[in-house]
């Protein structure tokens, strides 16, 4: 193992496999290791991009996370829980687009490689049971999956705060 990929856990080494570490890159990588709890497993990881911003999209066992590329500050991360995940679909030919759609939001993808967006949409669909989106999907069940990014780390209080309170006034 090269002095770029030491101290980088197996399971993100393996999900990055299709992808080639140069100097300087393992800064990122380093952080979606951290990103991850100890128990969860890295499925693979490609490059991406979100709302413009390049970064890494990895899915594990547990959720979809996004890890922004920054030079010099720490890499800012967007978290999607599988079970929260209503529909995954991918587009396009050489490039794919992803859409990730949830009960609150929408998130796309944009520039993956097909094999890892068709992984990504064969790991949701296999692994989640995506709720129909002619089903509704319960203020408390919203209102624990908001709690669940809060203790996360994913969401601030104050995002926690004005998403839970819409919800709440319906209650």
């Amino acid at each position: 193992m090269g002095k770029e990929t030491d101290g980088i856990r197996e399971d993100v080494l393996e999900a990055l496999k299709p992808i080639k570490i140069g100097w300087g890159s393992s800064k990122p990588v380093q952080e979606i290791a951290a990103e991850l709890a100890s128990d969860e497993k890295a499925l693979r990881i490609g490059g991406a991009k979100h709302k413009g911003k390049l970064g890494y999209l990895t899915i594990t066992d547990r959720r979809l996370l996004f890890t922004e590329i920054r030079a010099f500050a720490r890499s800012a991360a967007i978290s999607i829980l599988r079970s929260s995940v209503l529909s995954a679909e991918s587009k396009g030919t050489i490039l794919r687009d992803l859409t990730i759609r949830t009960a609150g939001e929408s998130y796309k993808f944009d520039n993956l490689t097909v094999e890892v967006a068709d992984q990504i949409v064969s790991e949701i669909s296999k692994g989640n049971h995506p709720i129909s989106t002619t089903q509704s999907v319960s203020i408390a069940e919203q209102l624990l999956q908001l709690k669940q990014l809060l203790d996360a780390g994913v969401l601030t209080q104050a995002e926690y705060g004005a998403k839970a309170a819409p919800l709440k006034a319906r209650l």
